[in-house]
């Protein structure tokens, strides 16, 4: 998901019945906070995930690992993981699921109060779980999110506009829900999917059904805010096989055809919230739809320019 987990479009079925458990701690006690961590084909930067969350400061948790059939060395990193720390579940898929289904399935195998899904190719500040769950522990209708940062492949900081911005949406469920449709979806909302919640609430989150990362947030937002913690700090990894790198490929097309590609991409992802909607809010996204394609534009053609500048400033 790194626009956090732009292509849930794969299979929603049941994650298979075969799955092997490699560690279990079925008889500990149940720990405040879940960690769901999906991954398939994640070798390249999941030790670095799991150190980071290993070294919380926080640690009543436990962390659900489920490989979904990787073809490279996860499952054998993991094994090697979850020997030397009891928090970890680790769970073999014998058959890829689908990326839906993985996801679903670490929630469903969760035990705590509070939950978060966490990317295998991620990291976090040391205080990331304690000062969230600290502001959000007495406050169940309330999900917790930090700063977001961008790193690439060797965690070098990123010059993103994503950087800090803030994630915030609070006030009554109609202002909510218009304030998260309207945002744009390039200035890292959709990382909002690894916030820090309480587990019930969760039980609005529509997975099986939608394809986006942004789509389950919006159904997620008419139920709870989604408050933003200033000192705990996600660093969101962008590389090769990253869905967002691949978003910026719009503006390689020849000058005629990039702005009506841009225009046909924003009224994709604005149609996409119509999906499932009630039929009172889906005329009134309707209604709302240009201004989102307008806000959209305005934020693509800034960071456009300002990527062009800051290529010049380096030349």
């Amino acid at each position: 998901m790194s626009t956090a987990c732009d292509s849930f479009a794969q299979n929603a079925g049941l994650m298979n019945p075969q799955a092997t458990m490699i560690k279990s701690n079925g008889g500990a006690p149940v720990p405040i906070v879940s960690i769901g961590m999906p991954v398939y084909n994640g070798a390249k930067y999941i030790r670095e995930a799991l150190d980071s969350l290993l070294a919380q400061t926080f640690s009543d948790f436990e962390l659900i690992i489920s490989d979904n059939a990787s073809k490279d060395d996860t499952a054998k990193i993991c094994q090697a993981y979850a020997k030397k720390d009891s928090r970890i579940r680790f769970v073999s898929q014998s058959l890829n699921q689908g990326a839906l289904a993985n996801f679903q399935y670490v929630l469903d195998q969760s035990r705590g109060t509070f939950f978060m899904w966490a990317a295998a190719d991620d990291k976090w500040d040391r205080h990331w779980v304690q000062s969230i769950y600290t502001h959000i522990k007495d406050k169940p209708g309330v999900a917790g999110f930090g700063r977001l940062i961008h790193v690439d492949a060797k965690s070098a900081a990123l010059d993103h506009t994503a950087n800090d911005a803030v994630l915030s949406f609070v006030g009554g469920r109609l202002v909510r829900s218009l304030a998260f449709y309207l945002a744009f979806e390039g200035r890292g909302k959709a990382n909002l999917f690894y916030a820090l919640y309480s587990r019930q609430m969760l039980r609005h989150a529509n997975l099986r059904d939608r394809k986006f990362d942004y789509q389950i947030l919006f159904g997620l937002v008419a139920y709870l805010s989604y408050a933003q913690v200033g000192d705990a700090r996600l660093f969101k990894r962008l590389h090769g096989e990253s869905d967002g790198v691949a978003a910026a490929s719009i503006w390689r097309s020849p000058v005629v055809l990039a702005p009506w590609r841009l225009l046909r991409s924003d009224l994709t992802v604005a149609s996409h919230y119509l999906q499932g909607a009630r039929l009172g809010m889906r005329c009134l996204l309707t209604i709302l739809m240009p201004l989102k394609v307008l806000v959209a534009i305005r934020c693509q053609v800034a960071q456009f320019l300002s990527h062009r500048l800051g290529r010049l400033r380096r030349a």
